[in-house]
């Protein structure tokens, strides 16, 4: 079916077919190296040898919010509303972020912490101001929230997030985007 046809993504239901799905994804892959594929397994049959083919493996029972998360995270984005800010490429619908070939979900939270940062690339953004505008809250007496934010965004942003060079910490002040 998939031969002369254009798709964005492939769902193969291998748990439907009581198969493993891996002659058919192996197959469409031969065929369309670049498109997406979501392999659904049952829990008794798994997809030896197409793990690194296979985009997404779901395995039954799963929620039909947790297809189609996983649909929207594959599928391309409407380029015009995208964001770019130098390596940085963001998906405010979708709230994904592209960055240095890998590309990562954001809590609605991260997503507000990055396009701040985004909106001041260059600048640096004090705590107060990101407590102010991130968390809505003047209080700062307890900074570990944002420390663990900012961890988790450097992962999602950094080639070796302990080493940042994209995100950066500056001492006794805040943070600043270095894109």
């Amino acid at each position: 079916m998939a031969r002369g046809n254009q798709y964005d993504l492939l769902i193969v239901n291998a748990a439907s077919m009581r198969t493993s799905g891996a002659r058919i994804v192996r197959s469409v892959h031969e065929l369309y190296p670049d498109l997406p594929i979501i392999l659904i397994c049952g829990p008794d049959r798994t997809a030896k040898g197409v793990e690194d083919i296979v985009g997404i493996l779901l395995v039954m029972d799963f929620t039909t919010r947790k297809l189609v998360n996983r649909i929207m995270k594959l599928l391309p984005g409407d380029e015009k509303r995208m964001i770019h800010q130098g390596q940085i490429v963001v998906d405010p619908d979708r709230s994904l972020v592209s960055c240095n070939g890998q590309r990562t979900t954001l809590t609605p939270r991260l997503m507000s912490l990055l396009m701040l940062f985004i909106e001041h690339a260059g600048e640096v953004i004090t705590r107060e101001t990101l407590f102010k505008n991130v968390w809505k809250t003047s209080y700062t007496g307890d900074t570990r929230t944002l420390d663990v934010h900012i961890s988790w965004l450097r992962q999602a942003i950094e080639v070796d997030p302990r080493n940042p060079e994209i995100l950066l910490t500056i001492r006794g002040v805040g943070y600043k985007l270095n894109a």
